[in-house]
């Protein structure tokens, strides 16, 4: 990403400088100075519907970057749960897995750019910056992202309209501005592949 994109991204992100209410509570917690003290198994799991379980499947079994035995089916689920409690919508549910697996293969240490893109969704230093955010936590992280996007999410419904808003958004936040371009993220092509599956996976099962 271009050092001028970067400081798009700072300065013209809707409220990017009053960080929500969940922030505020994640600074008082150990996740700034503690890695393990906020990995999997500190998100309160909502429950899941057939499409759910068929979903966490598929996104193990069908990610070009992670083998499927390698995969942490526990940390799937918590970000899962995440994205359900925060309120992606069902049309794009899994967002935070696919973007995930195309980023770090579910990775969670990895780096990436030459050292600048740290963790499982690979944020650049502006999200430590901002947000305060350890970019080590997944569950930090992929609340940051999702809440990022869902603010963008007007900006893109002016610019774009409102049916594609959410991937306008994501776009946006994924991969910089870029100009306010209405275009989807790579993220999305994989997303709409695993949903492929999982709606051939449900008739499949209701055949039967």
């Amino acid at each position: 990403m271009k050092l001028s994109v970067l400081f798009i991204l700072l300065f013209t992100f809707p409220a990017l400088s009053s960080p929500p209410a969940w922030h505020s509570a994640r600074i008082k917690d150990l996740c700034s100075q503690c890695v393990d003290c906020c990995m999997v198994g500190k998100v309160k799991r909502v429950p899941f519907s057939k499409f759910d379980t068929s979903l966490l499947e598929v996104a193990r079994t069908n990610c070009k970057n992670a083998r499927p035995d390698k995969v942490d089916v526990e940390l799937l689920k918590d970000l899962l749960s995440v994205e359900k409690k925060i309120g992606v919508p069902l049309a794009y549910r899994g967002a935070v897995l696919a973007a995930a697996c195309r980023e770090s293969g579910y990775k969670t240490t990895v780096k990436g750019d030459g050292g600048k893109a740290v963790g499982l969704l690979q944020m650049w230093p502006w999200w430590k910056s901002r947000f305060k955010l350890n970019r080590l936590d997944p569950i930090a992280s992929a609340r940051a992202w999702i809440s990022q996007i869902l603010r963008t999410v007007p900006k893109a419904t002016r610019k774009c309209g409102k049916r594609r808003a959410f991937v306008r958004a994501w776009a946006w936040v994924a991969s910089g501005p870029k100009g306010w371009k209405c275009r989807s993220p790579r993220h999305y092509t994989t997303l709409k592949r695993w949903h492929a599956l999982v709606r051939k996976d449900l008739s499949r099962m209701a055949a039967k």
